[in-house]
């Protein structure tokens, strides 16, 4: 192709590939005995199959967009991003550009015009974010010895390692007395959107459960990895007047994968939210491709995500298998991790008192009784296939995520549900 003019950008299918091509004379190319299929990068493929369906019979609004750009598009605000702000009929400084993308907003009938543009290469929509250990170390084998002291016997606590947690933020945030869990062992904290305050609870309890290492009780309570150190993201955003305060991640997602990774070796990357798909199931986003080609292009590093709490069940109290698993969560280089039952015979709570409408046979089922069972709300594969018509397996791995015990924020504006007496503990469920 190289010898014909065609500059590689991507993979498409089978034998299928998307190509730069500075010349307008397509019949040359057609003439050549290997090539079967010669075109432009037609506009119906540049808008997401997620963003057509979620618009289909709406009358047109106002909607926030991702436009990404093909690799190698001029990055000066002059050329293609002139003619986004004109096809959207928006102001230039009203579009945030970032790497190979626009965010802005624009009325849905205006999406063919940025479509027109040879620059574009995708257009998709952007949804709201969710967020999605004692018991945990002994089922996850972390414990040589299970049936002896927790603060025991312990083989597996993630020494030398860095475990980057992006969530809502931690304790009291930066500068503040941080929970002696975490003591000396947090080395950066990061504020996307200024404070690094877990006013939610969510992010706190999250690390917690990676790397706490605290008392309860008199009784040592540790994550999974209680000797690694800490780097926290707080993606929570209270900064945007007239809105309700949001998990909100960066706009590109190398901006967040790629400074813990130079500037604290952070090798390891937890993400627990995923994008709301109440309006239907997202396929393989950008937002996948971004953590696809970063592990890629860097392969010490490992990225999870939470599968969703995203579970649904017919009348017959059987789950539906599909349709709970998309965007980033369904990239083909995570690690997606889903949700098993925790082992707390004494707990006797129902999964009805976690959600409403379920099935008698499922409602009616301790939270954290058999070790063995997927938690009722863990979000089941299978993504939406691809352009080949592969389906991956997803989540690649299930741990204990009923009733886990780990520490709470104490400055968490919405109380747990399940708190300790003191309150710097509590017990959450979830994917995360």
């Amino acid at each position: 192709m190289g010898r014909e003019g065609l500059e590689f950008h991507d993979y498409i299918c089978k034998n299928t590939y998307m190509c730069k091509y500075r010349s307008t004379n397509l019949q040359r190319l057609r003439q050549i005995e290997s090539f079967v299929y010669v075109d432009v990068f037609r506009t119906g493929f540049k808008i997401s199959l997620d963003l057509s369906n979620s618009l289909a019979n709406c009358a047109d609004r106002g909607i926030e967009v991702v436009v990404c750009f093909h690799r190698g598009a001029d990055p000066e605000p002059d050329s293609p991003q002139c003619r986004v702000a004109e096809a959207a009929m928006a102001y230039l400084d009203a579009i945030t550009f970032i790497l190979d993308q626009a965010i802005l907003t624009v009325h849905s009938s205006r999406l063919h015009k940025l479509a027109e543009i040879d620059e574009v290469r995708l257009i998709e929509g952007m949804y709201p974010i969710e967020p999605s250990n004692d018991r945990a170390r002994s089922i996850l084998g972390c414990n040589t010895r299970p049936e002896t002291s927790i603060s025991q016997e312990t083989t597996c606590q993630g020494e030398n390692e860095v475990i980057l947690i992006a969530d809502t933020g931690l304790d009291k945030g930066y500068g503040r007395q941080i929970h002696d869990s975490f003591k000396d062992r947090v080395v950066g904290l990061y504020g996307i959107h200024g404070s690094t305050a877990d006013h939610l609870g969510h992010g706190t309890h999250i690390c917690g459960s990676a790397v706490g290492n605290g008392l309860y009780r008199g009784v040592a309570i540790m994550g999974t990895a209680p000797r690694a150190q800490l780097v926290v993201q707080s993606l929570w955003d209270m900064s945007r007047e007239g809105l309700p305060p949001s998990l909100r991640p960066p706009y590109h997602l190398f901006t967040l994968f790629n400074p813990p990774y130079k500037n604290h070796g952070a090798r390891i990357h937890s993400n627990s939210w995923n994008e709301n798909m109440e309006r239907c199931q997202l396929g393989y986003t950008s937002g996948a491709q971004v953590v696809d080609a970063f592990v890629w292009n860097h392969k010490d590093m490992v990225i999870l995500w939470s599968a969703g709490n995203d579970a649904t069940y017919g009348s017959d109290g059987r789950i539906q298998i599909g349709g709970q698993i998309g965007g980033e969560a369904a990239a083909k280089n995570c690690i997606t991790v889903g949700a098993s039952e925790s082992k707390r015979p004494e707990i006797d709570i129902q999964n009805r008192a976690h959600q409403k409408n379920l099935p008698d046979i499922i409602a009616t089922r301790r939270v954290a009784q058999n070790r063995s069972r997927v938690a009722f709300f863990s979000s089941r594969g299978l993504p939406r296939a691809d352009v080949n018509g592969c389906v991956r397996v997803k989540p690649d791995v299930v741990a204990p995520g009923t009733f886990i015990l780990s520490r709470n924020s104490l400055v968490n504006y919405e109380p747990p549900e399940f708190p300790n007496d003191q309150g710097d503990w509590c017990y959450k469920s979830g994917t995360s």
